[in-house]
């Protein structure tokens, strides 16, 4: 399972990054997921989102960095639950409910 998210996660991180999207907010959003800052990324993506709903661009890089950040905490939270660590998936799973509340996964947990 832990190889079958890798994929994934990798797969969505390459579409971000060869999406050729140019505004800089996704230019910005971009920097923040290649330092590991996925849950920061999506959320800068979200509120450009919300701000110009008419860009497709913005949208559609928002939709890729929300399941890149959902998949790597999905993750975390399965490693902290085989590793017997019950507080620690606690909090990666708030911080996925805070990331994208209303994504299926989110909600599965």
């Amino acid at each position: 399972m832990k190889m079958k998210l890798s994929v994934i996660s990798l797969a969505l991180a390459c579409a971000l990054l060869a999406s050729g999207c140019t505004t800089p907010v996704v230019r910005q959003a971009q920097d923040l997921a290649r330092q590991g800052q996925h849950e920061a990324a999506a959320t800068l993506l979200h509120a450009a989102a919300t701000a110009t709903p008419a860009d497709a661009s913005v949208r559609k890089a928002w939709f890729q960095q929300r399941e890149l950040a959902v998949s790597q905490l999905a993750v975390q939270a399965e490693r902290a639950r085989q590793a017997g660590r019950p507080y620690d998936m606690a909090e990666i799973l708030r911080r996925m409910q805070a990331a994208a509340p209303d994504h299926p996964r989110t909600a599965a947990l």
